[in-house]
């Protein structure tokens, strides 16, 4: 993994120019970049659950605020789960709701903004809306923090204790790693200045009154082994707007390799060959259905 500081330090020196003002020109265009892969790419690390509870006659509900594009909305009524359909224009949504109805045999969702409407509109409360959508990516900006030293965490825990770190709850979510153990680990939560919160079990060999050097990254979020690309062409881009046309078309050349094997690799969430995608793609075996 290549943190955010590891990336605009690569730009800067492959570019051999680290006056300030190619340095926040290096940053934007690196966050530029992330945005112009995630618009074109279905990264499937992106998905995320978010929950809602009906209200008596509420239609419309919250997404939450990283909300970006919806994949799905299920409605649980007792029991019954409800798979609603979505409702795509403004005007269909409107012609549904032309009568006022209530009803808990939910069909239909609409988006608005950052809200879901369900049709026909809940007629009771406490029924649980579960929601899956592609969340929004938020811009790096945070350098590597590497104050103070990691003090203890327990092989297969989650909470780590710091000599003197000064964590901030704002490094929840940016990755961690200690120098010794070398793997990366998402912060889930920071619990006060010397403790915090893993969203995975720690792995690597149990640490006590210890004083080991750590580096906290603002990461990425497309796949760690394409990391390197939101170099790439922040890179290109410069020496192409020096004239330098040579590597300005190695580097890019170099960017849009990478787009193509992050597609081998991620286009879809399995590695398994049977399955494209796409809705239906399943094989099936014409043995088990009639024909005439």
């Amino acid at each position: 993994m290549k943190s955010f500081n590891e990336l605009h330090s690569l730009c800067t020196t492959i570019t051999n120019n680290t006056e300030s003002a190619n340095t926040t020109l290096m940053k934007e265009l690196i966050n530029d970049t992330q945005r112009q892969i995630m618009a074109s790419f279905n990264i499937f690390d992106l998905e995320k659950t978010g929950t809602a509870t009906t209200v008596v006659n509420q239609q419309f509900y919250n997404t939450g605020v990283d909300f970006d594009r919806m994949i799905s909305v299920i409605l649980a009524v007792g029991t019954t789960t409800y798979s609603l359909v979505e409702v795509s224009s403004q005007l269909e949504w409107d012609m549904l709701n032309e009568a006022s109805f209530t009803s808990d045999v939910p069909q239909f969702y609409f988006i608005l903004a950052d809200q879901v409407g369900i049709y026909p509109t809940p007629s009771s409360s406490s029924n649980t809306i579960t929601f899956t959508f592609k969340k929004r990516i938020k811009d790096m900006t945070e350098d590597d923090f590497t104050t103070g030293t990691v003090a203890s965490i327990t092989n297969g825990a989650t909470t780590m204790v710091g000599n003197a770190p000064s964590w901030v709850t704002a490094q929840a979510g940016r990755f961690i790693r200690i120098t010794s153990d070398g793997d990366w680990y998402e912060i889930a939560s920071v619990t006060n200045s010397t403790t915090l919160e893993l969203t995975k079990n720690y792995e690597g060999t149990t640490l006590a009154a210890a004083t080991e050097a750590y580096i906290i990254g603002d990461m990425p979020v497309i796949p760690e082994n394409h990391h390197q690309m939101l170099a790439w062409r922040p890179v290109a881009n410069y020496f192409r707007q020096n004239g330098d046309l040579q590597r300005a078309s190695v580097f890019e050349q170099m960017y849009q390799d990478g787009l193509v094997q992050m597609r081998r690799d991620h286009g879809n969430k399995t590695t398994d060959p049977n399955v494209d995608g796409t809705a239906g793609s399943f094989m099936r075996n014409p043995n088990l259905f009639l024909t005439q």
